[in-house]
């Protein structure tokens, strides 16, 4: 179900988004962490122990075989501006002073584009590109019809089952608006 998370073959857990409304409520439980741009309550990155279950909440990265928050989550403010420059994937966005996945600044080619998170390599012009995730709008997620979709549940841009990792994955997105 999908206000579940399974802890064990027998075993099911309300998920944060389901149980808590509030941030005070959301950031008692050592499980939820409290996403401020969407105004929501979800589950910590470091307890999901899979790429498909990472990238499922839009805080979060797989990263270095890792669920870790997204820059704009790790890197809050201008003070922490050169720790997200130093981070391979992060750049800080003086317009917007918010710190922002970057694909642009993958260098190495394809084999290390792919393995950056939300970056996909785009062999016509040999570039490492934004993938679906870093899409922040439904208008930006609108102009990659074949390869994206719009959650708008989670209010986040997420790949076309043609594109997702595993059948899991795409099961979990059934229930996203195509588009």
């Amino acid at each position: 179900d999908a206000m579940c998370n399974s802890t064990s073959l027998t075993t099911c857990e309300t998920r944060c988004k389901y149980l808590y409304y509030t941030q005070p409520s959301c950031t008692m439980d050592s499980r939820c962490m409290w996403d401020g741009a969407r105004l929501s309550c979800g589950g910590k990155c470091e307890l999901y122990n899979s790429m498909t279950t990472c990238d499922f909440n839009p805080s979060c990265m797989w990263f270095n075989s890792m669920c870790t928050l997204r820059c704009s989550y790790s890197f809050v403010n201008v003070s922490s501006k050169p720790a997200c420059n130093n981070t391979a994937v992060c750049n800080f966005n003086d317009a917007t002073g918010v710190c922002d996945n970057v694909c642009s600044k993958v260098t190495g080619g394809e084999f290390q584009c792919a393995v950056t998170p939300y970056c996909v390599y785009n062999t016509a012009s040999g570039t490492c590109n934004s993938d679906c995730p870093l899409l922040t709008s439904q208008a930006l997620c609108e102009g990659r019809p074949s390869s994206c979709m719009w959650d708008s549940n989670a209010a986040a841009c997420k790949k076309t089952c043609t594109r997702a990792e595993s059948k899991t994955s795409c099961i979990m997105a059934v229930s996203y608006t195509h588009l």
